[in-house]
């Protein structure tokens, strides 16, 4: 009777040990699939990374040099006559071709990703028209450094996520060691110690970009600043100019009551108050006066011929004002075009004598 109850005992604990191992196997195979679930998404996730992209055409680069290696000893064995001699060479051809296209990923995979942007010399902000240049260096330059702070960010998601996968792979060799969990632990540490070199050379690149950065934006906003000072008092002293104009033609009409005397004063202040304004123009936006008036020196005679009927009209315009034959409201008669005209002088400018014309049986005729 005691055997029995024994042997009972003993069956009613090997039921429960192989229940217990079952219970203990099927949750190690729901943690291994839960695992494997989260690293696949993980990989998912990092599909469309441009460094992830960089660093596979990199390896892809590498296998591909050691594959034509391969093939080149391989040839030196065979007789190149030979069929299978043939196929190594076309694909020794193959192979420089793919070589060709990925020769950016000779030496390293993040070359172009590490580089500074380009950065251009500061315009020379001496003009109104050059604001737009400055405003145009600024948005180009913070736009280069906002691009890059944005791969530099983008590769520190990317380690975040490499170290998460890392983690994940750790926990499921534990679970299920193989060689196939070896084998992607390893890649993956490799991987994250490539991209943290990379991530360092990336933040002292960036460091040294961000300095002349700044540096170029604070001078070309100095010079910006600068222009809309001069610009500033510019405004000022035109402002002035007109105003003292102004100043004086009220003193004139109260002082001038011959008409004809008030019109040759009131057109000799407008002449002067324009001419003074283009020589403040003149001075505040053009750096080198002589140079100027040296070019103006070579090119005088183009302009005497190309400019004729407006020199001819201002000589003729100075002697009517300073002659004196001719004075707003006389009534005179020209002949234009084979036509005569017959009218009052109202108005006595550079370029043109306006006629207010009257009819009369003469101009009739």
């Amino acid at each position: 009777m005691k055997k029995i109850i024994v042997l009972i005992l003993f069956c009613f604990t090997l039921y429960a040990e192989e229940n217990v191992t079952l219970e203990q196997n099927g949750s190690q195979n729901l943690q291994n699939n839960e695992l494997i679930k989260d690293i696949s998404n993980l990989d998912n996730s990092l599909k469309n990374n441009i460094w992830i992209t960089r660093y596979a055409n990199y390896n892809t680069y590498q296998r591909l040099i050691d594959e034509l290696e391969k093939n080149e000893n391989e040839l030196k064995k065979l007789d190149k006559s030979s069929r299978r001699g043939s196929d190594i060479i076309k694909r020794i051809q193959t192979l420089k071709e793919q070589i060709n296209l990925l020769k950016e990923y000779e030496k390293t995979p993040f070359s172009n990703m590490l580089a500074a942007p380009e950065m251009d010399t500061p315009p020379r902000i001496t003009s109104p028209v050059a604001l737009i240049s400055g405003f145009s260096y600024i948005k180009k330059i913070k736009s280069d450094k906002i691009e890059y702070q944005r791969h530099i960010k983008e590769l520190d998601t990317l380690l975040e996520k490499l170290e998460t996968k890392e983690n994940l792979l750790n926990r499921l060799n534990l679970i299920e060691e193989n060689e196939q969990n070896r084998e992607s632990l390893n890649l993956v540490k490799q991987e994250i110690g490539d991209f943290k070199a990379a991530k360092q050379i990336a933040d002292t690149t960036y460091n040294v970009y961000e300095k002349r950065a700044d540096e170029a934006i604070n001078l070309t906003t100095s010079d910006i600043k600068a222009q809309f000072l001069s610009m500033g008092y510019t405004a000022i002293i035109i402002l002035l100019t007109i105003g003292l104009t102004f100043i004086a033609k009220f003193i004139v009409k109260r002082t001038i009551t011959d008409n004809e005397r008030f019109y040759t004063v009131n057109k000799f202040l407008n002449v002067l108050n324009i001419t003074v304004i283009i020589i403040i123009l003149l001075f505040s936006y053009i750096e080198n006066v002589t140079y100027l008036v040296t070019v103006l020196g070579f090119a005088s005679a183009g302009i005497a011929i190309a400019m004729k009927d407006m020199f001819m009209s201002m000589l003729g315009w100075m002697v009517i004002m300073f002659g004196g034959s001719i004075h707003v409201g006389d009534r005179i008669r020209v002949l234009h075009d084979g036509s005569e005209f017959v009218g009052d002088v109202i108005d006595i400018s550079l370029l043109r004598l306006t006629v207010f014309e009257d009819v009369s049986y003469s101009t009739y005729k």
